[in-house]
């Protein structure tokens, strides 16, 4: 009897390694792939979180620079207003000066 039951504790054994084998893959096999969907799911999110904030940030920077570009174009016609003053101020000192006969 006790070689009966060695026998059968050992086909036991036998079936119940292949089936943690098989079943343990299978598992496996199933978790790595949900955690693979996971890990998907999670970068998409974050790659459209990112490019939800350089959109934005795209924005802001269009906006800034169309303010330095008026500042830069403020700027042109201020320094060409005071070209066009100095030009008025050298004439009209050239004329006080004929006028009173100082060169």
């Amino acid at each position: 009897m006790e070689d009966g039951e060695v026998k059968l504790d050992a086909s036991l054994r036998k079936d119940s390694s292949k089936n943690r084998r098989t079943g343990d893959h299978g598992s496996s096999k199933r978790e790595k792939s949900s955690g693979n969907r996971v890990a998907v799911r999670k970068y998409r999110e974050r790659k459209k979180a990112q490019n939800a904030y350089l959109e934005e940030e795209v924005k802001k920077l269009r906006v800034h620079n169309r303010v330095l570009i008026r500042k830069l174009q403020l700027q042109a016609a201020l320094e060409a207003e005071a070209v066009r003053l100095r030009s008025l101020l050298m004439t009209l000192k050239a004329q006080i000066g004929n006028e009173l006969g100082v060169s």
